[in-house]
């Protein structure tokens, strides 16, 4: 988690509960949160609060703090699985409809190993489909997938922990990477970004390409391997 901070520059950050919190309560009596709220749980916001000893394995946090690995936990725990398994079985192993690592040796488009992606405006229909290479993770993250609905206007559930503020609707990432946990995280902070900042980001870090939905267009990196598939 601390890795996946420091490489999207706070764009993922579990320590954000305090304002993900804060917009959840504040929405379910009908408002938004003050700025004053909002500063306050900015101040508990920020993984360079916690002070990590690797030494004891305790993780102290700032009063008032709050740690939620789940951005991040559902890749990792897949992570370790392929890892139990090696290569004694061929396949995908998922996690939800938004984690899955390949295991197992590969063929060339080996169905075994493809992953049929949907549209974000039409989730009825297959638009892609990627077949990933054994140890290849692929996760999936969408800023509209919650939201928090507030005097008839909706927000996202993905609050951007550099600034409070919910992520803009209509975004979502589509993440190959090393790991499951990498795919996993970085989904997230994709949508937190303008298209143009993500896929700098994404061009900087090894084994990783990514599909980024803006809301009206598609945004790849170089390497995307996506096959379209036909319209009905």
């Amino acid at each position: 988690a601390h890795d996946m901070w420091r490489g999207t520059l706070g764009g993922f950050d579990p320590t954000v509960k305090p304002l993900l919190m804060a917009w959840r309560d504040a929405a379910a009596v009908g408002r938004r949160p003050t700025d004053d709220e909002l500063r306050l749980q900015r101040e508990r916001v920020g993984f360079a609060r916690l002070i990590l000893d690797r030494e004891h394995r305790t993780v102290t946090m700032p009063p008032g703090g709050s740690l939620d690995l789940g951005g991040i936990s559902k890749g990792w725990i897949l992570d370790r699985c392929a890892a139990a398994i090696g290569h004694r079985w061929t396949g995908i192993l998922g996690y939800g409809e938004s984690s899955w690592i390949a295991v197992g040796p590969v063929k060339v488009n080996d169905p075994v190993h493809t992953v049929a992606l949907r549209h974000p405006k039409d989730p009825l229909r297959v638009h892609e489909r990627i077949t990933l290479r054994p140890g290849q993770a692929l996760g999936c993250s969408a800023s509209d997938g919650r939201v928090f609905e507030i005097g008839g206007r909706r927000f996202s559930h993905l609050i951007d922990p550099r600034t409070g503020e919910p992520g803009p609707l209509g975004r979502s990432a589509t993440v190959i990477a090393p790991s499951a946990a990498q795919a996993d995280g970085l989904d997230n902070a994709l949508c937190l970004m303008d298209a143009e900042a993500a896929m700098a980001l994404v061009k900087s870090l090894p084994g990783v390409e990514a599909s980024l939905w803006d809301g009206e267009s598609f945004h790849r990196s170089a390497g995307w391997p996506g096959v379209a598939e036909p319209m009905p």
